[in-house]
């Protein structure tokens, strides 16, 4: 099949090509659902051009500056944590984290840490792992932020 379907409880929560599914999650389930390892998500208030979450700050990218403010999930996909020597594609912003465990996988590593209280999954190349216990600068893609609204779950459109 070309397309799949997520289901929550026997009701569907999106249909689309595998791709799509993964790029544009409908709604905060199925951003957990799709992916390995799965989303990270962080809860924040968006105001004044910020996204600020407990631990950290995060500027607003471009497409979501006309999202109204308030309360939001942040979903960051653990591939798009950049190790701290490189470079993203587009804007990015750092958030401090500290390592607990390095699981070498062959060409990749997960990295978890954790950033205050939550949690941070990141895969790097396995040749440039930090170390358990290591205080990392985990570099943010900030053009694949994906946002969900905190009441709904559902995904925020950037046209909002």
């Amino acid at each position: 099949g070309h397309r799949i379907a997520v289901m929550r409880e026997g009701k569907i929560q999106q249909v689309g090509t595998p791709l799509e599914v993964y790029d544009k999650p409908a709604n905060v389930f199925v951003a957990q659902f799709i992916g390995t390892p799965p989303m990270n998500f962080f809860d924040a208030e968006l105001t004044d051009g910020k996204l600020r979450a407990p631990a950290f700050a995060l500027p607003v990218p471009q497409r979501f500056r006309r999202v109204r403010p308030g309360k939001v999930r942040v979903g960051i996909r653990p591939e798009n944590f950049l190790e701290p020597s490189k470079s993203g594609r587009g804007e990015t912003a750092r958030v401090r984290g500290t390592v607990e465990i390095v699981e070498p996988i062959g060409h990749e590593a997960v990295v978890h840490a954790r950033v205050g209280d939550d949690p941070l999954v990141a895969v790097f190349d396995s040749h440039n792992t930090p170390r358990s216990g290591e205080s990392v600068d985990f570099v943010v893609e900030l053009d694949e932020l994906h946002l969900f609204d905190a009441a709904t779950e559902a995904r925020i459109d950037a046209r909002q």
